[in-house]
């Protein structure tokens, strides 16, 4: 009797599984928390971006300052920016050209509207107008609005409205004028 070798081969038997497609109308639920809290975060940021975007571009503010003589001198300038008095704690905006405040509004119930012009010639020196000023028109108004945005300092709220004043300025034949507009300034 001759013995013989033979080799038997690995046999794995794996059982076909049909596939078919998903019927119409159904969504696949991925079920990893991760996964899901990943995609909530990007749709979170998103829409935020998305908020933000559309809220800057709400931002309006036209205006202007005219001075002539007097302490101020003479000069014209033309406002750009505006930010809400909620960041440095009073209920107003603040009025910039490039980095330099400009015309700070304050709308206060009790004292009356106050409006503060800086002067150009004269750094950190504002000329400070109020209902003890002589004028012809010192007005505004500011409005709350429905939009928030966040800041380090918190949530500050969209504000709308306006200010107008045509005074003297004190001890000279000087004049100081302006108006602004503004809307979600923020």
């Amino acid at each position: 009797m001759r013995l013989r070798h033979v080799a038997f081969g690995l046999f794995v038997v794996v059982p076909l599984v049909a596939c078919r497609d998903k019927p119409k109308g159904t969504t696949h639920v991925d079920t990893n928390p991760i996964s899901q809290a990943l995609g909530e975060a990007a749709s979170a940021q998103a829409l935020a971006s998305a908020m933000k975007s559309q809220t800057a571009s709400l931002e309006s503010t036209t205006g202007s300052i005219h001075a002539v003589g007097g302490e101020l001198g003479t000069w014209d300038v033309t406002l750009g920016e505006c930010q809400s008095g909620e960041y440095n704690g009073f209920y107003g905006a603040d009025f910039y050209v490039g980095e330099t405040l400009r015309l700070r509004y304050v709308h206060d119930e009790a004292a009356g509207d106050i409006v503060k012009v800086g002067i150009p010639s004269k750094k950190d020196t504002v000329l400070v107008i109020d209902r003890e000023a002589k004028c012809k028109v010192l007005e505004g108004n500011v409005e709350k609005t429905n939009y928030k945005q966040w800041s380090p300092k918190g949530d500050i709220r969209h504000i709308n409205g306006h200010v107008k004043f045509d005074c003297e300025q004190p001890g000279s034949s000087g004049r100081v004028s302006g108006e602004v507009k503004f809307e979600h300034c923020h």
